[in-house]
């Protein structure tokens, strides 16, 4: 049971939990979540559950861990929307309890609690990534997971379990998402040798021995791909994914690192502008912390790859949040202890801020006067609470952030809702079916190929087919339980959809549509 010091914190963490869950559903899916969902069902439809695959054609871009994920909720849950973004609502209250059980006893409990919702109450997660199911913040828990180990195990001086856990979750990061979570292996274990001079680390037989094991892990399954399909295209363009989004242009990485310092700034607010206060030498009053030096230590040495890369994204840059978190939390809270009101007029100002901009876009979407004035008193009452009892400026500012999600699920996400792209798709799919009945559906599209110039493999060359509207895929195959294969040829009686502007003058149409502010038909040859 919470202590009476950790009711506020259990309290706004159940809160958290329910407004997260509130709109799980809601929206159709969107961005990457189509192309997720539809390799899983995909897989469940064929009963090959080894290779990737999407429209029938082999999908290289990702090896298929996550996929495995989403067709084990499929299974128990179904295929609507909210099971497709469970992965994220849990992979996020994972990395907060996780962070917070860790570092309770390294860094002190208050400060542990107020990374935890530091990262679970940013406005990136509160109005993006808490209603998105995108593979970025499993795979952060999973690399969040073998940095702790490392630590764990290297303060600990075992390096036969360091080395066994961190290149556990190496194989299971790789399987999930590639070649960076070797990247991060070999990083974290070369920047902690130099620093410590720890030179053991880089020779200690545990490192070969789990390299090994860990290498032939990853061979195991491209050996088990092997039986099904070609695996050297697969490979080919896992490294191609993970180089693609570097450069070699000087002025490109000179400028990346200021726009990637932007990213953090952006996913990291508004709490970045705590930070503020630390700036001035007297406001850091904290003794130095082995644990926030060593989970620096590792956003030190495997940022760089990122701070380099012009082609970074601000999703790829979580698994380092918790850490930085954890710094910004043990300087600020002893700051605050110390002169509890520090950020009074701010949090007032803020709440105002909030007021303000939900007023101005109840009035841009049209939305009734009513939901602004409700959701300021909303605020106000949080202030008032805020400063007729003790809690803290950030437990005041935590709850602001919560009801200015509720206010945005009010105000926003309707209108938001009826002006994605997305809801056509699914709306289509409906008209679709209603016309093809229980027969399969193909795509009528051309037929490509993709080259690949990997390092002593030489030239890889690979078919492709043209990018198709997945959503579309995804929301007809659930309901036919039937796979939409993309072909190039095309069969008497047979059901297809194709970009107009590709069909035969001759042919009829049964339906016609616009999607990706593309025109599609549908017909039957």
């Amino acid at each position: 049971m919470p202590t009476k010091s950790q009711l506020p914190y259990f309290f706004l963490g159940l809160a958290t939990a329910v407004v997260f869950g509130l709109k799980l559903g809601y929206l159709p899916l969107i961005f990457e979540e189509p192309r997720r969902a539809l390799v899983s069902l995909e897989m469940i439809l064929s009963g090959n559950y080894v290779v990737p695959r999407i429209n029938g054609f082999e999908y290289y871009n990702k090896p298929p861990l996550y996929n495995w994920i989403l067709i084990r909720l499929f299974k128990l849950f179904g295929t609507s929307e909210w099971v497709v973004r469970l992965p994220t609502y849990l992979s996020l209250f994972a990395i907060a309890g996780i962070n917070y059980r860790f570092f309770k006893s390294r860094i002190g409990q208050e400060t542990a609690l107020t990374s935890s919702f530091f990262f679970l109450l940013s406005g990136h997660v509160l109005f993006y990534f808490s209603f998105i199911g995108e593979i970025d913040i499993t795979y952060s828990l999973i690399v969040y997971g073998q940095a702790l180990v490392f630590l764990y195990f290297h303060d600990k001086e075992k390096l036969w379990v360091m080395f066994g856990w961190s290149y556990a979750l190496m194989t299971i990061g790789f399987m999930t998402k590639g070649i960076p979570s070797i990247a991060f292996q070999g990083l974290t274990i070369i920047g902690f040798a130099l620093y410590y001079r720890k030179w053991v680390y880089v020779i200690h037989p545990a490192n070969f021995v789990f390299l090994t094991a860990s290498l032939l892990c990853i061979f195991g399954y491209f050996q088990l791909y092997s039986t099904h399909s070609d695996p050297v295209p697969y490979f080919a363009q896992l490294i191609n994914e993970s180089s693609k989004r570097t450069s070699l242009n000087f002025s490109q990485v000179l400028i990346s690192p200021f726009k990637v310092l932007l990213e953090f700034l952006k996913i990291t607010f508004p709490w970045c502008l705590l930070g503020i206060p630390l700036l001035l030498r007297r406001n850091r009053q904290a003794h130095s912390n082995i644990w926030i030096t060593y989970g620096m230590l590792f956003v030190i040495v495997n940022s760089w790859l990122y701070l380099l890369s012009p082609g970074t994204r601000d999703r790829y840059l979580y698994m380092f949040l918790p850490f930085i978190y954890n710094a910004l939390a043990y300087y600020l809270v002893p700051v605050l202890s110390k002169n509890p009101g520090l950020f009074k007029k701010g949090t007032i100002g803020f709440s105002v801020l909030l007021s303000a901009l939900f007023f101005y876009l109840s009035i841009d979407l049209g939305v009734p006067i009513m939901w602004p004035i409700f959701f300021t008193i909303g605020f106000i009452i949080v202030i008032i609470v805020y400063l007729k009892s003790k809690i803290s400026a950030i437990m005041a500012l935590f709850a602001l952030m919560l009801v200015g999600r509720l206010a945005y699920d009010a105000i926003v996400f309707p209108n938001r809702k009826s002006n994605l792209k997305e809801v056509s798709a699914k709306d289509i799919s409906n008209e679709i079916i209603r016309e093809i009945g229980d027969d399969q559906l193909f795509f009528y599209t051309t037929l490509l190929s993709k080259e690949n110039s990997v390092p002593i493999l030489g030239s890889i060359v690979a078919p492709q087919i043209e990018r198709l509207p997945y959503d579309l895929s995804f929301y007809v195959s659930r309901v036919t339980g039937k796979k939409v294969s993309a072909t190039h040829e095309l069969t008497k009686g047979k059901w297809y959809v194709s970009l107009k502007d590709k069909l035969d003058a001759n042919q009829m149409v049964i339906l016609e549509f616009r999607l990706k502010k593309k025109d599609w038909v549908l017909f039957k040859k």
